[in-house]
């Protein structure tokens, strides 16, 4: 056992030190602009959808196709572009 307690110090320092590096990576802060970011972003795309998904609606009941305008996908660019000049102000 005494020749081991070299390879258990060493083991369990390695350990520790990757323990003490890690933490400040994943407890990085964020910054005020990417706080408000995500918040706007957030709350636009849930906009977004609502939006579409009326629109969307309102064409089924009218016995039209689904609109190719009204995706996911265009709600998530229309909120990220309006997130970005909403924070920039």
């Amino acid at each position: 056992m005494k020749q081991y307690n070299g390879f258990i110090l060493i083991a369990l320092s390695i350990v520790i030190g990757a323990a003490i590096i890690s933490i400040p990576i994943y407890n990085k802060s964020i910054s005020s602009l990417d706080h408000c970011y995500k918040k706007v972003y957030k709350y636009e795309l849930n906009k977004e959808l609502i939006r579409n998904e009326k629109i969307n609606k309102k064409l089924i009941d009218e016995n039209k196709p689904k609109s190719i305008y009204f995706t996911k996908e265009k709600a998530e660019a229309d909120a990220a572009e309006e997130a970005r000049r909403q924070c920039l102000k």
